[in-house]
């Protein structure tokens, strides 16, 4: 019988200095608020007997208890900062205009290549006015008249 209490004993020490061990180590079992960037706080209980909100009378009466209290924080909470952004809207970037080179009389895929290259698009049209085949008679826009670079120019063509 002495042997089993010796072992109790020893056993009691053990768990009592593995508590007291990790206790140590961890520190005692609190709640440990995580760190924060809003500022710290101070609150503050007050009771009055003025106030009417407060059934039990104030704290000197015999109602029992003096009511709810009152709350105060200070300072309050920081609300997060609003961040405004500015766009600027992109300028308005007109696109360069030329004049529309006069290809007329000229071979259809001569004038295609010409008005091409100064950054025009070229539609062809086949009209039944005579010449030779495939010559331009005129454009739209006319000749010499500005036109903005990337807009089409329509080439009219004979049919020969």
């Amino acid at each position: 019988m002495v042997e089993k209490r010796g072992l109790a004993v020893v056993g009691i020490v053990l768990a009592v200095s593995g508590g007291l061990g990790i206790w140590l180590v961890n520190g005692p079992l609190t709640e440990v608020a995580p760190a924060s960037t809003v500022e710290p706080v101070v609150t503050t209980t007050v009771t009055s007997s003025a106030d009417p909100d407060d059934p039990g009378g104030g704290a000197g009466s015999n109602a029992g208890g003096g009511g709810p209290a009152k709350t105060t924080t200070s300072p309050r909470p920081s609300k997060p900062s609003l961040t405004t952004t500015t766009t600027t809207p992109p300028v308005a970037t007109t696109k360069p205009t030329l004049a529309v080179p006069d290809v007329t009389g000229k071979e259809a895929e001569t004038a295609k290549l010409e008005l091409e290259d100064l950054g025009y698009k070229v539609q062809m049209v086949v009209t039944e006015a005579g010449g030779p085949r495939n010559t331009v008679t005129k454009t739209k826009p006319p000749a010499g008249t500005k036109a903005t670079l990337g807009s089409t120019v329509t080439v009219y063509l004979t049919k020969g």
